[in-house]
């Protein structure tokens, strides 16, 4: 498969895929580049993504949830290219058994916090499919907290993160959430194509996602 390139200064979108019973499951994280050396190739670092995620999310996972991979795709400026998948290490979540998972519709809430003022469009992470051993009384135990946290920690990295991306190549991508385009109502041209998430936080009350569910829109997994 031919090298998806990556350019400076472009905002690039990673995906994160679980499905639960007959629900899927989309993470979304948003990333700047800030530089880049070499031909750096997107499919490199969706497999780099892959890899990390994936125990963090199954070690929040129940059984009958399952980790799928990863899809990163440049999200601006347009036209995109075609996104670059990874699905090395599928598998179970790992904690509980059959049965024991919360509602597919109920979520640890992950709320990043950007360089602007306001609610919309910051880039709220949901984390599905999650074993009841890390609830109680609608909120998130403890050892929940820090296994959510180790997600934000590795796919919300507060800086910039420089990761390989091929051959004598690399990338250093910078937390991100959507462009200025679609958030700022502001008239003016934007400066720069994204706004900077400067923090992130582990919410204890679990959050509810409306459209998931028995009687929630089904979702397709990407041809990985």
């Amino acid at each position: 498969m031919a090298a998806i390139p990556i350019g400076a200064t472009e905002v690039w979108r990673l995906q994160v895929y679980t499905f639960g019973l007959s629900q899927v499951g989309i993470n979304q994280y948003d990333f700047y580049v800030t530089t880049t050396s070499g031909t750096p190739d997107a499919g490199v670092v969706a497999l780099y993504f892959d890899v990390t995620a994936a125990p963090l999310y199954k070690a929040i996972m129940n059984v009958d949830g399952h980790y799928y991979g990863t899809k990163f795709f440049r999200y601006a400026p347009k036209p995109n290219y075609a996104p670059a998948y990874s699905a090395t290490v599928p598998g179970p979540g790992t904690l509980g058994a059959a049965g024991s998972m919360v509602p597919s519709n109920t979520c640890i809430n992950v709320v990043k916090q950007l360089n602007v003022w306001g609610k919309g469009r910051r880039g709220l992470v949901k984390l599905p499919f999650i074993d009841k051993s890390l609830t109680y009384d609608n909120s998130l135990t403890t050892g929940g907290q820090t296994l959510a946290s180790a997600i934000a920690l590795a796919l919300i990295p507060l800086g910039t993160l420089m990761i390989p991306a091929g051959t004598d190549s690399s990338v250093t991508l910078e937390p991100a959430v959507g462009t200025l385009e679609q958030i700022d109502p502001m008239p003016a041209p934007p400066t720069r194509l994204y706004n900077t998430v400067v923090d992130w936080l582990v919410k204890v009350p679990l959050g509810d996602l409306r459209k998931r569910g028995p009687s929630g829109r089904p979702n397709q997994i990407p041809p990985f």
